[in-house]
């Protein structure tokens, strides 16, 4: 099983501009280099659809999700938050998530460890905005 975290952090975006974004990481490991970790209230939101849903974990270095993404589905399965069928690229053009297939493995984590790790991110994101940095 995989663990995951997720961690806001003040950083600059596009001609630096701040941004709170939220680093996703898997067994200790960024989920990408790629763009910046999306805004903590966004990710909450996502994470907490009715799944399966699209949750976007990184965003372009912009910081607006309509230029880049990437998102990963997230399910439940018997006891177990699995992140699969990832996708990147652009959403322009009317579309919500990326649509471009990316091979990433399946991840799967306890759900009592996802669900924690979400209630974290819930408890440290509160009160953060842009006008914090």
């Amino acid at each position: 099983m995989n663990v995951v975290r997720f961690e806001p952090r003040r950083e600059s975006v596009g001609m630096g501009h701040p941004w709170i974004g939220t680093d996703v990481l898997i067994d200790g490991e960024l989920v990408s280099h790629e763009g910046v970790g999306p805004d903590p209230e966004d990710l909450i939101r996502e994470l907490e659809a009715p799944i399966p849903a699209a949750v976007r974990v990184r965003v372009c270095s912009c910081g607006f999700q309509e230029c880049w993404s990437l998102a990963v589905t997230v399910r439940q399965d018997q006891g177990a938050v699995i992140w699969g069928d990832w996708r990147d690229g652009t959403t322009e053009g009317g579309g919500t998530f990326p649509s471009e297939p990316v091979e990433r493995p399946v991840l799967r984590f306890r759900l009592g460890q996802y669900s924690a790790a979400v209630e974290e991110l819930r408890s440290l994101s509160r009160g953060w905005n842009a006008r914090d940095v």
